[in-house]
């Protein structure tokens, strides 16, 4: 077997030879400029082929085959003038495609083909909250995600930019922001609702409609419905205080409302428990400190007992088999986690499923109420806000209905009058309401929110205290304070 050096030798012998062929000499001096492409049946293939016949294998590429001319050209020049000018123009044809290689390099870098791979989170996680950054040279801006405005604009909406009255206007003055063509810009969101958020949160809302299917709707003049659970104080001529009696079906079963008030309570005791970690702690001491003032405790009805701290002074025949204790539970899908530990809401609480308010100030002990929007989509379309208008306390009038131009996406936004601010509701929305202040909701124009609400009425505060004080003439459906060690007994 032959060494390597013995092989190329032999390899370079072959060649010589070859070219040293009066055959391959009259070919070699006949060239053209067409035959340099050594395209196939051109000249310059038909003796690479013919070379690679003499090797004993074929020569694998153009660069091979002008490898082998370039060195019998360096052992005989006189040879092989004609393939010095091939040699020649194969580099120049390399020349051409180097630079056509970094023609290409040019165009990538300008147009960020080589610009370095990023993850924003660890751009963001580096910068705090940048107001852009850099990416491939580029100036981008970064926008995060505050809202959600497809839950305000109904499916194949017709879309303008400017005011058209069959159309949704989407433009600065609907509280959208236009892109320039010469901006860029990455909006982000940092923390996206996971599968268990969003079946949480239609169990709140399965919880609100049929809250407001089966209860007596406190404020039947208003649009949409708002039913009320807890601890209340009855009609005001009434002198009342205890549950709520807010059942209008009188063809569910106590377990049935059992069943159904403890869904209440969980969902109310949620919102209770996020407002307690994602709102300022000043508010929450507040709230707190009002409630042990009055002395009250967890939420609780006629069918489920109050818990640990508030207690039943007369309790029903329903009361007694219902399990005391604090905590709640919540329905993800198909599965019920109980937080058994927990602080149950405040004792007043609403449901609201397309309530709409007008304008108002509310009496209460606390100086804050809670809200939180569940939902938001379009409600009944024969549900119109009632044409009875007040202009004054006690003063009524009808006026015909007019033709008004719906908002964008609907109505049924918080007003904060006071402040001049007005808030669009989305799901996932938690107001903190300064109750003294002038408030409202906007018209919903088809648009409904379900929410829950957690609010502190100063008449149930009072009537509290006169219960405490033993006043007469006050009917005592229940007492939150007195019987914590009955509760103590009977775990």
């Amino acid at each position: 077997m032959l060494s390597n050096r013995a092989k190329t030798k032999k390899e370079r012998k072959i060649v010589l030879n070859f070219l040293r062929d009066p055959h391959v000499q009259n070919s070699l001096h006949s060239l053209t400029v067409p035959d340099f492409g050594c395209t196939p049946g051109s000249t310059l293939h038909q003796l690479r082929q013919s070379l690679g016949d003499l090797l004993g294998e074929p020569i694998p590429s153009v660069e091979r085959f002008g490898q082998l001319l370039n060195r019998a050209r360096a052992q005989d020049p006189s040879l092989v003038h004609h393939v010095e000018v091939y040699w020649t123009r194969k580099k120049g044809a390399q020349t051409d495609r180097n630079l056509t290689r970094n023609r290409k390099k040019d165009l990538a870098h300008e147009i960020g083909l080589h610009a370095q791979q990023y993850y924003l989170k660890d751009r963001i996680s580096v910068t705090g909250s940048p107001q852009h950054i850099e990416v491939g040279g580029l100036k981008v801006y970064l926008r995060k995600v505050t809202r959600d405005y497809s839950r305000t604009v109904r499916m194949h909406s017709v879309l303008s930019e400017v005011s058209d009255p069959i159309a949704v206007t989407v433009n600065a003055d609907s509280s959208y922001e236009t892109i320039g063509e010469d901006t860029s810009v990455i909006f982000y969101s940092e923390h996206e609702s996971g599968q268990h958020a969003q079946l949480l949160y239609q169990w709140l809302y399965d919880v609100i409609v049929m809250a407001c299917k089966e209860r007596r709707n406190v404020r039947p003049d208003d649009e949409g419905a708002m039913v009320q659970i807890g601890l209340n104080t009855g009609p005001r001529n009434a002198r009342v205080f205890g549950p709520a009696v807010s059942y209008t079906d009188k063809k569910l079963t106590p377990e049935t409302k059992e069943a159904h008030d403890r869904d209440a309570i969980g969902a109310v005791s949620l919102v209770w428990g996020l407002a307690r970690k994602l709102v300022p702690q000043e508010i929450i001491d507040t709230t707190i400190d009002q409630l042990e003032k009055h002395g009250f405790g967890g939420m609780m009805t006629r069918h489920v007992a109050p818990g640990k701290i508030m207690q039943c002074l007369s309790p029903s025949p329903s009361m007694e088999s219902a399990a005391a204790g604090p905590g709640y539970s919540v329905q993800i899908g198909e599965k019920t986690v109980t937080f058994s530990a927990e602080e149950r809401a405040p004792p007043e609480g609403y449901l609201l499923s397309g309530y709409t308010a007008r304008a108002h100030r509310d009496d209460q002990y606390s100086p804050y109420s809670f809200a939180l929007c569940v939902d938001r989509r379009p409600g009944p379309k024969e549900n119109k806000c009632p044409r009875r208008i007040y202009f004054t306390r006690g003063a009524k009038k009808n006026l015909p209905e007019a033709s008004v131009q719906e908002p964008p996406g609907g109505g049924s936004s918080f007003v904060d009058i006071t402040l001049g601010v007005v808030v669009r509701q989305a799901q996932g929305t938690l107001l903190v309401i300064r109750p003294e202040h002038q408030h409202g909701t906007t018209k919903s124009y088809g648009m409904w929110n379900a929410s829950i609400v957690i609010s502190f009425s100063k008449r149930l505060a009072d009537a509290w205290e006169k219960v405490k004080q033993n006043l007469t003439g006050i009917e005592t459906f229940a007492n939150p304070n007195d019987v914590e060690s009955e509760t103590e007994d009977r775990n």
